[in-house]
């Protein structure tokens, strides 16, 4: 009777794998564990110093006071990580390994002191009046650490107290700058407002008077003009029309008329003509200084064309004489023409009364216009005035107050930093923990062992135990025979573990070795082994 074979566990399988796999799991955590330590010495170690600083506002409770310092503390993690604070720092503390570099390797510098310079701000409480700050800066050399991390917090605590003393002196500067503003528009408007009355000739400020004393006379002499001038245009244009109804009566009369004489009288003009030139001379006489276009001018040539007409008539009477009938002067168009001499002259001397009451009362409203524009403005400047008082007096007690403030910032109740933890040069370094990477190395090459055992025993499609043979065969399994290996394939399976074995022993004792000599007596190795070390190192600084 057939028996079935009893299968492995699959626990005791995965152990065999592991038995078979060992050389693949034991070299890789050989070379990581061995690399791990290698690098945990080799690797520079980082000393960290920190600190502690309080920043309080010094001007709490002083009226007018701006939180200067609290802003300064919530920004303190980008003002003191600035590269162009990094910079001042490392420049003022003069590294030679900073100084010798070129422009492009001194920013490659700064940013890696950047990253190593952490600042941070724990949480508080709701309403607290101060705010903590933390300031690390991990180096490899310890001095330069502490004098690093003391550099720039000192840096920086200068700068938020003199940016604070600052602001404020600004600020009083403004608030001087606008009483003094304030004090001169003061004298300005005085001087304006003297300036008005005087132009004006307007008297002091009385509050007992509600009308302009200066516009009481100007006013009546506009009603007095207003009051003449309808009656006296009615006048003139009554005269106008008088003054045409006798031109056109004068137009119609003959400058001469006939006469009967009897033939026995004789005929002697003389006087008349006599009297007559004597005229026309007083006519000449009277157009002097006069331009011809004037009226007066173009109306005594009219009349003298007349008497020269009525010259001429009389002459050519005498030497008629004899006839029954001669011409004569018509007197009456003398009359009519003294009669329009009188009218124009009356109506000349009202036109020009006319006009003269016309610019009279445009002069008077002029000047009440000027005088109550002159008070308007000088109730614009005292209520301007009042505003500009009112401001003074607001700003006499703020500029007190910013003086107060200002000298308790200049004085030592105005430092706004307390230290909670004082830097201290660090003894041993903190960063990066040996012990860490050497079990980080460890468990990396025991993880890579196993991943590789597992895989290659795994990768292949092949029966490897009597669980693979039940799982497809429907016959039971009655036995299982062992792998057969022939001398042959055992000394090249020997052979191949010792090379592999020899080749990690040696990568072991080499990686070791330098490790010793780098540590111990740096000498034994070459110039450049030395120089691939510190480069190795400084990428991880």
């Amino acid at each position: 009777m057939a028996v079935e074979v009893e299968s492995a566990s699959q626990v005791l399988e995965f152990l065999g794998v592991l038995r078979r796999r060992l050389l693949w799991i034991v070299v890789p955590l050989a070379i990581s564990a061995t690399l791990g330590s290698s690098f945990a010495i080799i690797v520079p170690k980082k000393y960290v110093t920190s600190t502690k600083i309080l920043v309080r506002e010094p001007t709490e409770g002083l009226a007018g006071a701006a939180p200067h310092s609290q802003r300064d503390a919530l920004v303190a993690p980008h003002e003191i990580t600035a590269l162009e604070r990094i910079k001042r720092v490392l420049a003022a503390l003069k590294w030679p390994e900073y100084l010798e570099l070129s422009q492009v390797d001194q920013l490659a510098f700064e940013n890696k002191v950047k990253a190593n310079l952490k600042v941070s701000q724990p949480a508080m409480q709701r309403g607290a009046e101060a705010t903590v700050v933390n300031i690390t800066f991990a180096h490899t050399d310890p001095e330069r650490s502490y004098e690093f991390l003391g550099a720039i917090s000192k840096l920086w605590m200068e700068e938020v107290e003199r940016r604070g003393r600052t602001a404020e002196r600004e600020i009083l500067s403004q608030l001087r700058g606008q009483r003094d503003t304030s004090t001169n528009r003061v004298y300005e408007i005085i001087t304006e407002i003297q300036g008005i009355r005087i132009a004006h000739d307007l008297p002091p400020p009385d509050a007992r008077i509600a009308v302009i004393p200066s516009v009481v006379p100007l006013q009546q002499a506009v009603d007095s003009a207003e009051s003449q001038i309808g009656p006296l245009a009615r006048d003139i244009e009554q005269l106008e029309k008088v003054l045409e109804q006798t031109r056109q009566e004068w137009s119609t009369e003959p400058p001469t008329i006939k006469q009967s004489l009897k033939e026995s009288d004789s005929v002697d003009n003389s006087v008349e003509i006599n009297g007559l030139r004597q005229e026309i001379a007083k006519l000449r006489q009277a157009q002097q200084g006069l331009k011809q276009t004037h009226s007066t001018h173009r109306n005594s040539e009219k009349h003298i064309e007349e008497l020269s007409n009525t010259i001429k008539i009389l002459e050519d009477a005498e030497v008629a004489g004899s006839s029954r009938e001669q011409e004569v002067v018509n007197e009456k168009l003398g009359q009519l023409q003294r009669k329009i001499d009188n009218q124009e002259l009356e109506l000349a001397d009202g036109r020009a009364e006319l006009a003269a009451l016309k610019d009279g009362l445009e002069e008077n409203r002029a000047k009440i216009t000027a005088v109550q524009d002159a008070y308007a403005r000088i109730h614009g400047l005292e209520a301007e005035r009042a505003l500009v008082d009112l401001r003074l007096d607001q700003l006499v007690p703020q500029i007190t107050a910013k003086e107060a403030l200002l000298m308790k910032l200049e004085g030592p109740a105005g430092n706004p930093f307390g230290i909670l933890e004082e830097p201290e040069m660090p003894d041993v370094p903190t960063e990066p923990d040996p012990l860490v990477i050497v079990l980080f190395s460890i468990v990396l090459g025991l993880g890579i062992g196993l991943g590789a055992a597992v895989l290659l025993e795994y990768s292949r499609s092949c029966f490897r135990s009597v669980r693979d043979i039940s799982r497809v065969m429907v016959v039971p399994v009655l036995g299982t025979i062992n792998a057969i290996e022939t001398r042959r394939q055992g000394r090249r399976a020997v052979l191949a573990r010792a090379i592999v074995g020899t080749t990690t022993f040696v990568l072991v004792g080499c990686v070791s070795y330098v490790t010793w000599a780098w540590k111990e007596q740096p000498e034994r190795l070459s110039h450049d082994l030395r120089n691939t070390i510190e480069g190795l190192r400084e990428q991880f600084e």
